[in-house]
């Protein structure tokens, strides 16, 4: 599984801001959706070992996940489009940053849904506006974006209520038709909230969403004929709608595409599904394996605010693969939260040269 922090990937959506060597004037008109692409052919994307990321399109010159946004992102040079996924009450994958839309939307100036305003708690977090599982899809396509933060990207305002919401299979479709002269474009969808969408959330009349999103990213996949591994990566905060999509959802539709690990702060940020898991005693060997030994003690302190090791977690494994912690840091130094986990270092705790308990890797004390 490929692992991606959240630091460079923002590296990869600044890298697509420079790849143009531009200026913001370069991009001000619709001169620049018509222009023909300047990248130069790449097949697949990345042959040179990078590729480029649009993250939630050319956001810094239109409105961000709109069509425009991702197409101009695609002339510009972009090699993948990068989605936010939420879902409509009828299940369908829209790409929003967030599903509470009053922010991205002009819904608030629709007398019609006054009545759909409400507080909900996502991911642990109390937000009021409008959210997009109380809309059925034809109701978001009346709707028209806005841009999200106006006082950092005030020229995008101009386009406000031009654009409408699009569907995942709209944005499929889109990477399809920019994918000449040589160019395969690719996606790169992030599942936003998959813990809430599947088991927590509620709609506005009280009902549990119970929609799993990994389930409609993989049905609408297939139903659009974009299977190709080399052209989308999945990504994901949380680590349980990954695992799924590991060992159940990709292999029933028989297909098999990267999946990408996001992570937060490595110190104080808790994956919200581990933190469910926990707040509602799931069994974590049953969910995560061995994963559960290395991190599990660390985050139910912060969940709980208490540090006894749990007895579900007697079967999760005891070392961590040296593997694992060679593709996470380069020793317990560069990332402090990885030293309790590597008892693989102290099997030989009298190893000349090291501390009782050090790390094998850097020969420094826990």
């Amino acid at each position: 599984m490929h692992v991606l922090t959240r630091r460079l990937f923002r590296f990869a959506a600044a890298t697509l801001i420079a790849f143009g060597i531009a200026t913001p004037a370069a991009f001000a008109d619709d001169a620049a959706m018509r222009s023909t692409d300047r990248h130069q052919p790449s097949d697949p994307p990345g042959r040179q070992g990078l590729i480029v990321i649009g993250h939630r399109g050319a956001s810094g010159y239109r409105p961000e996940h709109t069509l425009e946004s991702y197409r101009l992102a695609i002339r510009q040079g972009a090699d993948f489009i990068e989605p936010d996924l939420v879902a409509t009450k009828d299940g369908v994958l829209v790409a929003r940053h967030e599903n509470e839309i009053s922010g991205t939307t002009d819904v608030a100036s629709h007398p019609e849904f006054a009545n759909r305003r409400t507080t909900k708690t996502i991911d642990g977090v109390p937000m009021t506006g409008w959210f997009t599982e109380d809309f059925t899809l034809a109701e978001l396509k009346t709707l028209r974006a806005k841009e999200r933060i106006p006082a950092i990207r005030p020229n995008n305002t101009r386009f406000d209520g031009l654009y409408p919401i699009p569907t995942l299979a709209e944005v499929i479709a889109l990477v399809k038709r920019e994918s000449r002269n040589g160019r395969r474009i690719g996606i790169y969808p992030e599942t936003k909230h998959p813990t809430y969408f599947a088991r927590e959330g509620r709609r506005l009349d009280g009902r549990p969403i119970n929609t799993s999103l990994g389930a409609k990213l993989v049905e609408t996949l297939v139903a659009e004929g974009f299977t190709d591994p080399r052209r989308i990566y999945i990504q994901s905060f949380e680590f349980e709608n990954l695992i799924e999509l590991k060992k159940s959802l990709m292999p029933a539709a028989g297909i098999d595409l990267p999946l990408v690990q996001l992570y937060d702060d490595f110190q104080g940020a808790t994956p919200y599904d581990v933190a469910y898991n926990l707040a509602h005693g799931a069994n974590l060997d049953a969910i995560y394996g061995a994963w559960c030994r290395r991190r599990a003690g660390s985050m139910r302190a912060r969940v709980t605010g208490r540090s006894r090791p749990n007895p579900r977690w007697r079967g999760c494994a005891r070392t961590m693969p040296a593997a694992s912690a060679r593709g996470r840091a380069a020793c317990c130094r560069a990332r402090r939260w990885l030293r309790p986990s590597m008892r693989m270092a102290t099997a030989r705790r009298n190893s000349p040269g090291r501390a009782p308990g050090s790390c094998i890797r850097c020969s420094r004390g826990r």
